[in-house]
């Protein structure tokens, strides 16, 4: 994701202009060293595949809607160029361990506020982090129920 392709956005539900995006900008490269790390991350995984079946993992197509009341931890995230029009200029594929069956597991996210939560958890050092995957009580004007994740904080050892 270079920065050319980070542009202003704006349509008749959300505007995000230009000095915010060079503050998302900062956060990608702050979180992943560059704002196209996330790029060359996955097409490293895609060349350094073992096995046939690794591609399955890669590719998965789940989302991290489809973890609502979950608890996840996320390790790592990888910010992706977005097509979608109406919302952020990325999207963040997410490796992360369903902590109930400690399956591990690779998902994606593209609502805004999850999205930018977690770039700015990866940006400040912050991850691993526990999230729970929680669905918000009223519809979107455009009709849908927008989703969101809820900090937990891990107990401290001593």
């Amino acid at each position: 994701m270079s920065d050319k392709q980070i542009q202003p956005v704006s349509d008749e539900v959300l505007t995000i202009d230009e000095k915010v995006l060079g503050r998302i900008t900062q956060l990608l490269e702050k979180a992943t060293g560059s704002a196209s790390a996330g790029v060359d991350k996955l097409i490293e995984r895609v060349l350094t595949m073992e096995a046939p079946e690794d591609v399955n993992a890669i590719v998965q197509t789940d989302k991290m809607a489809d973890y609502l009341g979950q608890a996840l931890r996320v390790e790592a995230i990888t910010p992706l160029p977005s097509d979608y029009e109406g919302g952020l200029p990325f999207y963040l594929g997410v490796d992360a361990t369903e902590l109930e069956t400690g399956e591990k597991i690779h998902t994606s996210v593209g609502g805004m506020v999850p999205a930018l939560a977690l770039l700015t958890f990866a940006a400040n050092g912050w991850l691993p982090a526990t999230v729970v995957v929680r669905k918000g009580e009223r519809k979107t004007r455009r009709g849908f129920y927008p989703w969101n994740i809820e900090y937990v904080p891990t107990p401290r050892v001593s």
